[in-house]
């Protein structure tokens, strides 16, 4: 049985383990990683929200009523920020609309954008818990 050729020392040097900082350093990076992930988790978990569009009405050339459900939990208040789009999605108004707490989980809002252009359509954009 042969063994495995070896290095000599003096000319690639002596790398027979890892240094005792690198070590330290890795476990650290490690820890904090572990710990962000159990924060963020923990903090997304009880500030959820989900909302969806509903509908939209033209009301004139520079409004736009958007309809929409939010889901959230009943004591919290969301704040969901509401777009007009025209031909080319752009957007030409926004709006945020606050929806505070209600006996359901589930509830419908509409909201009202101004625009500078004729919109052709009007969408949630985003929801947030305040």
């Amino acid at each position: 049985m042969s063994h495995p050729p070896t290095r000599p020392a003096d000319r690639y040097g002596d790398r027979t383990g890892r240094r005792p900082g690198t070590v330290v350093a890795l476990l650290v990076l490690g820890a904090v990683f572990v710990g962000w992930v159990l924060w963020a988790g923990v903090g997304a978990a009880d500030r959820d929200v989900r909302w969806s569009d509903v509908g939209y009405r033209i009301v004139d050339a520079t409004t736009v009523e958007v309809t929409f459900s939010v889901v959230k939990d009943p004591e919290a208040t969301a704040e969901c920020t509401l777009e007009a789009l025209d031909q080319r999605f752009a957007v030409v108004g926004l709006a945020t609309v606050e929806v505070g707490p209600a006996e359901e989980p589930g509830v419908r809002s509409t909201g009202v954008v101004r625009t500078s252009e004729p919109a052709v359509t009007g969408v949630v954009d985003s929801c947030r818990i305040v």
